[in-house]
Parts: C-alpha cells; sequence; structure tokens
C-alpha cells in the first residue's frame, strides 16, 4: 500500500486460540479496517470465533488465506512452531506481517526470517510485545532515558503464574521443546525480559538456571527459571519466576537507580521512592496522570491493556509508510535473549549476546 494511503485494509487472523480475540477486536477498532477472513487448523474454531465477529470468511489453509482477492496483511496467532515458516509464507506473498511472539523457536529460523525481512523493504514486519505500548512502562523508560532515575543499577522483574496440569494436556503444542520452544521463559516471561531489555538498553550476556520442578509428569519444558544478566547500560537484571504457582498472575519489576527507584506490580505503579523531595513529587505526580488503554472485552488480565495501541501502530505503519513501533530487529531481542537463556542452562556458563538499544 502507498504512503498515506486511504484504502481500506483488509487483514487475515491465522491462529483462532486465545490470543487472536485481541487481535480481532482491535483491527476492527481501527477506522477503515476489516478483518477479511479466519484460519485455523481446526476449522471449527475459526467458524465459530467468525460467527461471533461478523466476520465473513473463514479459511482452510494459510495458502487459501493468502490467495484471497484484497488481503493485505496478516496477523500470525498460531503455535509457537508454526509462527516462523507462516510468516515467512505470508511475506513472500508480499503481504504485511504482525507476529505474536515468539517470532521463532530457533536462531536458524530467526536469522532466515531477517534476512527475508530486509529482502522485502516495502513490507511491514512487525513483532507483538503489547506491554511496550503499556503507559507504566513508556513511564519508566522516559524516566530513565530523561535521567530521572539517576544511573541505573538494577532491573529486577518476577512473574508467579499458575498453569495447571490441563493448561497442558489440552494443548496439543504446549510444553514440549519442539513445538513452544521452551514453556515459563519463552511463553509467559518472554513479555518481562523484552521489558528488561527494551529499558536496560539490551542484555550484553545471561547466565541462566531452569527447571520443571511442579509439572514432571506433564510437560518436557521448564516451569521455574533464575536468570542474571548484564544491560547494555552498564546496570544488572535479574529474573525469577515460576508457572507452578498458586497465584493466577503476578508480575513484578523493580528498577533501581542512584536518584529514584520505580516499582511497577501487575501493570501499574505501585511504588516510586525518589532521593530528593522534589523529584519524588514530580514522578509520583507523573505516575498519577497516567492513563492506560481501555480494556478489551476479550483480553485476560495480564494480557494488559495495550493491544490496541500496539495494532494501531502496525495498520499506521502500513498506512504511513514507515517504521514499526517494533521492527522485526527488535523483536528478535527478546527470543534471542531466551534462547540465550536455555544454551546457558544445557552448557552450565555465561552466555554472551551484546545487544544494544
Amino acid at each position: 500500500m502507498s504512503t498515506e494511503s486511504t484504502e481500506p485494509l483488509s487483514v487475515g487472523i491465522i491462529g483462532c486460540g486465545v490470543i487472536a480475540p485481541p487481535h480481532i477486536e482491535s483491527f476492527q477498532a481501527c477506522e477503515r479496517v476489516e478483518v477479511l477472513a479466519l484460519c485455523d487448523p481446526q476449522t471449527h474454531k475459526a467458524r465459530k470465533l467468525a460467527d461471533q465477529y461478523g466476520i465473513a470468511c473463514v479459511a482452510d489453509s494459510v495458502d487459501e488465506l493468502l490467495a484471497m482477492d484484497g488481503l493485505h496483511a496478516v496477523s500470525v496467532c498460531s503455535g509457537h512452531a508454526e509462527h516462523a515458516a507462516t510468516a515467512a509464507q505470508a511475506a513472500k506473498a508480499g503481504k504485511h506481517v504482525l507476529c505474536e511472539k515468539p517470532l521463532a523457536v530457533s536462531t536458524e529460523e530467526l536469522d532466515a526470517l531477517e534476512k527475508l525481512e530486509q529482502d522485502h523493504p516495502s513490507l511491514v514486519f512487525e513483532g507483538v510485545f503489547q506491554h511496550r505500548f503499556d503507559a507504566c512502562y513508556r513511564f519508566v523508560r522516559e524516566a530513565v532515558q530523561l535521567g530521572h532515575v539517576g544511573r541505573l543499577l538494577l532491573i529486577d522483574a518476577h512473574l508467579s503464574c499458575h498453569r495447571p496440569r490441563e493448561y497442558y494436556l489440552d494443548s496439543d503444542w504446549r510444553g514440549a521443546w519442539a513445538t513452544e520452544g521452551g514453556s515459563l521463559l519463552i511463553n509467559q516471561a518472554i513479555h518481562f525480559l523484552d521489558l528488561t531489555s527494551w529499558i536496560g538498553g539490551g542484555v550484553r550476556s545471561v547466565n541462566a538456571l531452569t527447571r520443571n520442578l511442579g509439572h514432571e509428569d506433564v510437560i518436557e519444558t521448564e516451569d521455574t527459571a533464575v536468570l542474571s544478566m548484564a544491560l547494555g547500560s552498564g546496570a544488572l537484571g535479574s529474573f525469577h519466576g515460576s508457572s507452578g504457582s498458586q497465584r493466577p498472575w503476578t508480575s513484578r519489576m523493580h528498577f533501581v537507580g542512584t536518584e529514584a527507584e520505580i516499582i511497577v506490580e501487575d501493570g501499574r505503579v505501585a511504588s516510586v521512592l525518589a532521593r530528593s523531595e522534589a523529584l519524588g513529587k514530580e514522578l509520583r505526580r507523573g505516575a498519577d496522570e497516567l492513563e492506560e488503554a481501555t480494556r478489551l472485552a476479550s483480553v485476560r488480565t495480564h494480557y494488559g491493556p495495550s493491544h490496541p495501541r500496539m495494532i494501531a501502530d502496525f495498520v499506521d505503519s502500513i498506512r504511513r509508510g514507515h517504521r514499526p513501533a517494533i521492527p522485526f530487529a527488535e523483536a528478535r531481542k527478546a527470543v534471542d535473549l531466551v534462547l540465550a537463556a536455555y544454551r546457558s542452562c544445557r552448557e552450565g556458563r555465561n552466555i554472551t549476546l551484546e545487544q544494544t538499544d
């Protein structure tokens, strides 16, 4: 589509699991955007969602979807192991691509996708990390970039979430290295690792321990992890979490600087502490004035409110012909970090990444 195009944009959704409704609702909220068709190998899932959202077409295959007249873009919402091949197929067909995390489950797939993206400069290829659009994390990043926290010392992230046996047993792809690519780190924790990298100036190295401690008889992948990171800003980073927790979903990110520290809990600024009273008042006032997007009806609480902002950016990037907020090179950083963490655990050593912001 041409720069500043006013042509209606037609989108196809590939994969009709739990993450598809936020994509559908977000696209339908955009002006002059039509969700043209849904596609899932389990056609009954696609038909159910199509009926629910008033979508006329259901495709039996990705090939059929990509061959539809007037299709401009796709949103890849399928199982992890299918992301890279599906995104590549769509790009080769000349479609703009929005891909849910993770972009791929191996470095080889990431490299191939990146080359494909570079070979098609007219296409928008954006990765989904919707929490980068959350007002609370944008507030923290701006405070760090403006020097309000002083020298950044530490980013400490924690996640506790409950994933029962049925979560894995009822799925044909979760909990296996070949199809999910991991579990806790590549699925639930990847958002907080992305935020750590985004706010901390990239990740230079990682040392990790992962274990399957609560789902030994259900999955072959990890449910508990502890990571130590050297960040591009010079600060240190840490992550610790488990999907074996009895808490449905609890997250906490603690940003520590020489002049101030900020704590974000469950997607809101919970605490601000500053060396000077004036700075503390300024930061607290800024935190109090934050306005998050209205949460979609279909969105689970831990998805946050920002899928509409994320998808509006994708649509705007297509229409205006500009670089999206999370281009491929940015979206792969969190995946590279996760893959390096798995390698660190396997090899029992620190792994160097040398990412930069």
